[in-house]
């Protein structure tokens, strides 16, 4: 054993695998981030059903991390599920470097270079389906380039049981099949067609799919306040739900150039100018090395590259991950035939130079990783803003995932004591195909008066359940950011609070809505940089910041309450023309700990109100 770690091979993985871990650990919000996460880890938590396809080998997996004890469901999921098979998974690629012929150094460089790479780093601190997607790819291609050296039949199995794994936490995974299937056959045929082993092989894809029975059994199963999308009890609503039907709209041929010369774009901006050369070189030299993988690796490019230039949904980079996994394969054979080619012995000292360079260069990529981490913790600021204003019976009505997802996270993981407050999706609530959706709250929340689908389909669902239901608090997020008279305020779903009473009975939102932020002073602006619902006393100074609609000029006071309902007024304050904000500060150093909050009064206008915590 002793002789097992002194082994400098280990050595070398180890550290392609430990310094990523490590460095996405230290990286990973303990709140949680925009995106799918929240849904994803809401999911987890309560074993419901997420978005298409369902990724049931990642929700039943997350389940465990979400419930430990320790640190936050979210940061628990996003480590198990996303930063460690992102690290893994460079060790699982040094593997394939080294098999492919690359030295130790370049193996190990070029997997550290792919891990640190933007959106691969990116989604490594995050929840996300794309980290485990990348680790069964990776063993897949690993497995099936051992069978091709050895023709060993236990290591094609491993092929087969890693691409069927694939398949029950991300369906793009079936892109990888035919290029395994072929690089099977091509490497030894008969074997691969004994009845025996295709007896193995369709079993291993039998006992993969049956993780896939999770969907129907959760949504069977259902009570409680778990969502189960899209409802998959009888088999056409689970055909509709693991196909993605409902994603189709995001499929066309009307951006096919456009969409390769964006990846192409961040490729080279993920790891550096001329990834596609050292590629191109490496793929002729394994034509002549390695043909029956390059034929894997190509066909597999080829695959993905048509799936995501056909493919018009706003995150299509997140599925850029594969074919840079292949491309950066690829690169590694062609820099070191390059190197052979072009140094020789006594030119050794260029190439440590050359692994000096790639060394600094990943920590430039480590560097660009972090710097825009402070953005992440919008999504539970912001929820946590919104949430503590709201009076419950209440409902907010949302928009996009964006704000819809963390507010679930809030409403179903953080705050499930309150019962009586939700957040409605108000694009998913109004589609006709989300009858599931509207008959989830139909069955879970009685205390709501809901309308039926007529209404829904008169397009007047909200008007209808502001005038029926009296008694309940209704608020509203926008989506949006300012950057107006040198001010710039990153606005990702601040709430206004619905006003009654019009003779139309249409809802109408207050002129005004207020949040909390840090700031910063730059060039001649303020940056409002993070809308916190914490501050630290002693070290921070926070912006009471309000947003007005239709650029009225007005005067408003400034009110700030300690714990003790006690009182710091600020002046009157006129705001400056042809501007839709101002903003008011208070000093945080030597305030009394505990809950504030911040009040904007406006002659005419209802008072705003948003809350914040000084510790």
């Amino acid at each position: 054993m002793k002789e097992f770690w002194k082994d400098r091979e280990t050595q070398i993985k180890l550290a392609v695998v430990l310094l990523p871990l490590i460095w996405f650990a230290s990286l990973i919000r303990v709140k949680f981030t925009y995106g799918d996460g929240p849904e994803l880890v809401m999911a987890a938590y309560l074993l419901g059903g997420p978005h298409p396809s369902g990724y049931p080998l990642f929700t039943m997996l997350a389940h465990i991390p979400s419930k430990l004890p320790i640190i936050s469901p979210f940061y628990n999921v996003a480590f198990m599920l996303s930063a460690l098979p992102t690290a893994l998974t460079a060790g699982v690629m040094y593997n394939l470097g080294r098999e492919l012929g690359v030295r130790q150094a370049f193996s190990a460089v070029l997997s550290l270079v792919w891990v640190f790479g933007a959106t691969v780093a990116y989604l490594a601190t995050r929840v996300e389906v794309y980290a485990l997607h990348g680790l069964c790819v990776s063993l897949a291609l690993l497995w099936l380039l051992r069978y091709q050296t050895t023709k060993d039949i236990k290591q094609a199995r491993l092929a087969v049981l890693f691409v069927c794994l694939g398949l029950t936490n991300h369906l793009t995974t079936a892109l990888l099949i035919i290029p395994v299937v072929v690089g099977l056959m091509v490497t030894d045929y008969k074997a691969i067609l004994k009845p025996k082993n295709v007896a193995i092989f369709l079993g291993i894809a039998a006992a993969c799919a049956s993780v896939y029975l999770y969907l129907p059994w959760q949504a069977m199963a259902n009570e409680g306040d778990r969502i189960s999308w899209n409802d998959p009890q009888t088999f056409e609503r689970f055909w509709f739900h693991v196909t993605g039907q409902e994603y189709s709209i995001f499929r066309g041929t009307s951006k096919i150039a456009k969409n390769m010369n964006d990846f192409v774009r961040n490729t080279e901006n993920a790891y550096f100018p001329g990834i596609f050369v050292m590629a191109v070189l490496g793929a002729i030299e394994m034509a002549f090395k390695r043909w029956r993988f390059l034929v894997v690796l190509v066909i597999g490019f080829v695959s993905y590259l048509v799936y995501v230039a056909t493919y018009t949904i706003n995150d299509i980079s997140t599925y850029y991950t594969t074919m840079h996994l292949l491309v950066i394969l690829g690169a590694g054979v062609g820099i070191e035939w390059l190197v052979k080619q072009r140094f020789t012995e006594k030119q050794q000292y260029m190439v440590h130079g050359l692994l000096l360079g790639c060394l600094v260069w990943i920590g430039a990529l480590m560097w660009r990783s972090s710097v825009n981490q402070w953005r992440e913790a919008l999504a539970e600021d912001m929820s946590s803003q919104v949430i503590a204003d709201m009076q419950d019976p209440s409902i907010i009505f949302t928009s996009v995932d964006g704000h819809s997802f963390p507010m679930w996270y809030q409403r179903f993981v953080n705050h499930p004591e309150r019962e009586q407050m939700l957040p409605i999706d108000t694009v998913m609530f109004g589609l006709a195909n989300k009858t599931w959706y509207r008959d989830w709250f139909r069955d879970h929340f009685d205390w709501v008066k809901w309308p039926d689908e007529d209404v829904v389909a008169s397009r007047r669902w909200q008007q209808w359940l502001i005038e029926n239901n009296p008694d309940i608090n209704f608020y509203v997020m926008l989506n949006g950011s300012y950057n107006v008279g040198g001010s710039f305020a990153v606005n990702r779903g601040w709430h206004f609070e619905v006003v009654r009473g019009r003779p139309d009975a249409r809802a109408q939102r207050h002129g005004v809505h207020i949040y909390s932020a840090r700031f910063k002073r730059f060039r001649s602006g303020t940056y409002f940089y993070d809308s916190s619902y914490e501050y630290e006393g002693g070290k921070d100074k926070i912006a009471c910041v309000a947003e007005w609609r239709n650029n009225p000029q007005m005067n408003g006071t400034w009110k700030f309450f300690g714990p003790n309902n006690e009182e710091v007024v600020i002046p009157n304050h006129a705001l400056p023309p042809k501007t839709d904000m101002s903003w008011e500060f208070l000093e945080i150093d030597q305030q009394t700990p505990g809950e504030w909050r911040c009040e904007v009064i406006v002659p005419g206008q209802p008072t705003m109100v948003t809350h914040f915590t000084v510790k």
